[in-house]
């Protein structure tokens, strides 16, 4: 079987395995297993219906949730984590003994490794300063999170999926929300 006729055979079975009951998805994996030769583990991470980076764990089986996921992952999300959020990138990684030491470079947001960056053009480079100054962290997380209440309205309760009131997304501003803020993100 090859690995277009196995992407056909796991969509397929996806929305069997997510509509399953409990006892149902401990066999799904196993058929899907033998067919594609995969080990469990792997199967079931294939299987899941799952987006948990920003949605958390519930599940989103239905399709025309997708394409709002898909728009807040490409503006607010995206400019969100590339603008405001630094990342570390890992320097060396050597080995101590039976320990690994990391090194790593001082936490940079994805956009300032772009603007040091001398392969980028003085044109894109102006570009995005001018999409950056016209950002603002707090906004963009309000407008993340009207979003997600919307998404978050689309699921169903089940005993499988609970509804939140309000979802659990961390961001790395380097601020913190002072009680003003507060008061107007809860209202």
């Amino acid at each position: 079987m090859g690995k277009h006729e196995k992407r056909a055979y796991l969509e397929a079975i996806r929305n069997r395995y997510c509509r399953a009951n409990r006892t149902d998805q401990g066999k799904i994996p196993d058929e899907f297993c033998s067919v594609c030769g995969y080990q469990r583990k792997f199967a079931i991470r294939l299987l899941g219906c799952k987006s948990p980076k920003l949605f958390g764990y519930e599940r989103f089986d239905n399709l025309k949730r997708v394409k709002p996921m898909n728009a807040l992952y490409a503006k607010e999300w995206s400019q969100l984590q590339h603008h405001c959020c630094p990342t570390l990138k890992l320097k060396t990684k050597g080995r101590d003994g039976a320990r690994y030491r990391k090194q790593y470079y001082a936490p940079e947001t994805p956009y300032q490794r772009v603007m040091v960056c001398e392969s980028v053009s003085d044109d894109t480079k102006s570009k995005l300063r001018i999409l950056r100054d016209s950002l603002n962290p707090f906004d963009l997380r309000q407008q993340i999170n009207a979003k997600l209440r919307t998404l978050f309205s689309m699921v169903e309760v089940t005993s499988v999926v609970r509804q939140r009131s309000w979802p659990s997304v961390s961001f790395c501003y380097g601020a913190t929300r002072t009680a003003e803020n507060k008061k107007t993100a809860n209202h």
